[in-house]
């Protein structure tokens, strides 16, 4: 799926199709650590659920030190 793909099925998943995930925003959760925003539990839930898949499964190493140093 492209990011503006994820974006909608996001915001259909939460019940609003107008809400402001865009795939701009999934694009900025993709990138960080290293760059971009990390995303909120809340946000790696609804994606873990779109996706079918575990939250803890969406993250990596990276990120997972970018969270322990914090």
């Amino acid at each position: 799926m492209t990011q503006d793909e994820v974006a909608a099925e996001y915001n259909a998943l939460i019940g609003d199709p107008q809400a402001p995930m865009s795939g701009k925003r999934i694009s900025d959760f993709e990138a960080w650590p290293v760059g971009g925003v990390k995303p909120t539990l809340h946000t790696l839930s609804v994606l873990a659920q779109l996706y079918g898949t575990q939250p803890h499964s969406l993250v990596d190493f990276a990120d997972y030190e970018a969270i322990r140093i914090a």
